[in-house]
């Protein structure tokens, strides 16, 4: 029984958000029900309460109906712990996480308390238990748990800018993030506590500079080394909306996002607008609007493709990957990605990484992992990550 071995599977980002929720998950179903365990950032408020907070530009409220097609495409474990998951309010959020629960789903990250959202998830598995934390750097204002009040278990990071040289004017600067210490406290407070109980042990993170290729940030890479030093096995980041680097360190692998898995993201044009025109006929001051607006707030310049209506973030984000993991003897023995493209439906469609398109998309991974000089090697239809 023990050398039995047991699959971990993840992916980045899902938001479904359509009228036939399932038909996103087509074509990864048959590969995410082969897992034991399968993992996810769920992006979005599933309620059908509340109202959209002022003060956030983009706000996802989807009818948890949406939640039958995470469940059946073989979620069983996610992250609430996002950016967005709070966009309608306290009673909505609270209402989404119960809903989540309520379609078979465990949740780790968030919470109607400070103690449910730091609290573990464990899944056990042929007598193997894998334990699951959450937590969130991406923190909009009044987002973050507390003793009483509902929210997200948080990561509070603090930005500092340094002039380079003071004779070259708009030269940008060099810009340093640092991690709170006593959130980095209670993370490891967390882990050392839930380590004994576990055989293996998966951080998440909701974190990273969203759309920025290549960028991991100072933050990220030492609380990611701490978060292994004091006992995960495996980390698993998402929110860039984009792959970024994989690292291995101590023998570990950190995934700093995993991208975009299933999110249908309507950041130009409106759901709204594209059910009323078709994603054709959207008038062109709508489009412009549109875009002016994602160029304001982010800095990207994209224009809406109606080619692709539900996925609208830039096309670089249409690469993405499933992460396998594989427990043997209670530890993880072996660390691989499938090459996943989105198509023009938004579905996560996955390639053999021996196929061109797919080895396409493991090379866009290990360009992105430059920095800490992962290399990926592919054997048969899969990319090596570790391998015991």
């Amino acid at each position: 029984m023990a050398n039995q071995a047991i699959s971990l599977y993840a992916v980045g980002d899902i938001s479904p958000s359509r009228a036939t929720p399932d038909d996103l998950f087509d074509l990864a179903r048959p590969v995410l029900k082969e897992a034991d365990i399968t993992f996810a950032q769920l992006e979005g408020t599933y309620s059908e309460k509340g109202a959209p907070q002022i003060y956030r530009p983009v706000a996802l409220h989807i009818s948890p109906r949406n939640l039958s097609a995470v469940k059946n495409a073989g979620f069983n474990i996610v992250s609430c712990a996002g950016n967005h998951n709070l966009d309608y309010g306290l009673e909505a959020f609270v209402d989404s996480i119960e809903n989540v629960r309520a379609a078979g789903v465990a949740v780790i990250g968030a919470g109607k308390d400070l103690n449910e959202a730091r609290k573990p998830a464990i899944m056990q598995v042929r007598g193997a238990r894998v334990g699951f934390l959450g937590r969130i750097a991406i923190v909009p204002p009044n987002y973050n748990v507390d003793i009483s009040k509902p929210g997200m278990a948080q990561l509070r990071v603090a930005t500092a800018y340094e002039r380079r040289e003071f004779d070259q004017p708009g030269l940008p600067p060099r810009i340093y993030t640092i991690p709170r210490e006593e959130d980095v406290k209670e993370i490891i407070e967390d882990i050392e506590k839930l380590r004994p109980q576990v055989d293996v042990l998966v951080w998440s993170c909701h974190w990273g500079v969203q759309h920025a290729r290549g960028m991991v940030a100072d933050y990220q890479k030492q609380v990611g080394h701490m978060v292994i030093d004091a006992g995960a096995d495996l980390i698993l980041g998402h929110h860039p909306h984009l792959l970024h680097a994989i690292e291995v360190y101590r023998g570990k692998a950190i995934f700093y996002s995993m991208g975009n898995f299933a999110f249908d993201a309507y950041a130009i044009v409106p759901k709204e607008i594209i059910e009323k025109y078709g994603p054709y006929n959207v008038p062109e001051e709508i489009r412009r609007r549109g875009r002016e607006r994602n160029r304001e707030r982010w800095g990207i310049d994209e224009e809406y493709d109606p080619d692709y209506p539900t996925n609208q973030h830039p096309p670089v984000s249409r690469n993405t990957v499933i992460v396998k993991c594989s427990i043997v003897d209670k530890k993880i023995q072996r660390i691989s990605i499938v090459p996943v493209l989105l198509n023009k439906k938004g579905q996560p469609e996955p390639l053999s990484a021996a196929s061109q398109a797919g080895a396409e998309v493991v090379k866009f991974q290990e360009e992105s992992s430059k920095e800490f000089g992962t290399k990926l090697i592919i054997e048969g239809d899969e990319a090596t990550v570790i391998e015991s």
